[in-house]
């Protein structure tokens, strides 16, 4: 590592200072090392980076591994510069994406169809939409300490420590930011880290509470018939019939799920 010790960190600090009158923090990454500032860099080739004040460094984070061909690799820059020189982006569909999906979906035999997104975040803000209308349900099961993106959801327990993460058997679900909505508290179940066995014994503990749950709730004699797949006509002979318990609460009828699935199983 070379360095010049008398002026090591002088044009980073100067930048520093700049910076934070401009930047959040002074830099646009969380995860930096800030003590007592950032280093900047100026280049960068192969593994290593080259700091401001001229200081060389072995990069081992790579931009959180999506360079794994090192800074500045001579055909990626070629290809970008390439591509430059047609448009860089568009409003539209452009059959270089097509390319590359076809490309990723033929190495990759378990892609069926692939969705381009700007970072990790999105990725995980849209599966995590796709999932809700797929199947329903709004729980989402995570392992404590791991990180997923900076979506409310995905960041639940992602910094807990001791003085908050509660038990091992049940870790707490802990927020990142202050003043994250109950409701995305309540609908994380956060397992310890590589304990299958407890992780099980976790997700069965919340499906037999979300079944219990489900069974009490109330539906209309439209949600039945959807529920159930039947027509109103049959729901109303069931109940004239006596067979199927039905309420008149606030002047119309309401169905318990778990009289109705009484009901069906009968």
């Amino acid at each position: 590592m070379n360095t010049k010790s008398n002026q090591l960190g002088k044009q980073s600090e100067k930048i520093y200072d700049r910076a934070t009158k401009v930047l959040t923090g002074g830099v646009s990454r969380n995860t930096i090392f800030r003590n007592p500032h950032p280093f900047y860099v100026s280049t960068a080739n192969g593994s290593y980076i080259t700091d401001v004040d001229g200081c060389k460094r072995i990069d081992f984070a790579n931009n959180m591994a999506s360079l794994i061909h090192g800074h500045s690799h001579p055909k990626i820059v070629e290809a970008v510069t390439e591509q430059l020189k047609k448009g860089s982006a568009f409003t539209m569909g452009s059959e270089i994406e097509v390319k590359y999906a076809e490309l990723l979906n033929n190495r990759t035999k378990s892609f069926e169809k692939i969705r381009f997104m700007n970072s990790g975040t999105e990725a995980v803000m849209t599966m995590i939409k796709a999932a809700r209308v797929y199947t329903g349900k709004h729980k989402i099961a995570k392992a404590e300490g791991s990180y997923h993106g900076t979506y409310d959801y995905a960041e639940i327990s992602q910094t807990s420590d001791p003085t908050n993460w509660g038990s091992i058997e049940k870790p707490n679900p802990v927020p990142v930011v202050e003043e994250t909505p109950e409701g995305v508290l309540n609908d994380m179940v956060i397992f310890p880290y590589n304990d299958i066995e407890r992780t099980i014994e976790l997700l069965n503990e919340i499906k037999g509470l979300i079944q219990n749950k489900v069974s009490d709730r109330w539906l209309s004699i439209r949600e039945v018939c959807e529920y159930a797949s039947i027509s109103e006509s049959t729901v109303r002979r069931a109940i004239k019939r006596g067979v199927l318990k039905a309420s008149h609460q606030t002047g119309r009828l309401l169905f318990k799920v778990s009289n109705v699935d009484k009901w069906l199983n009968g």
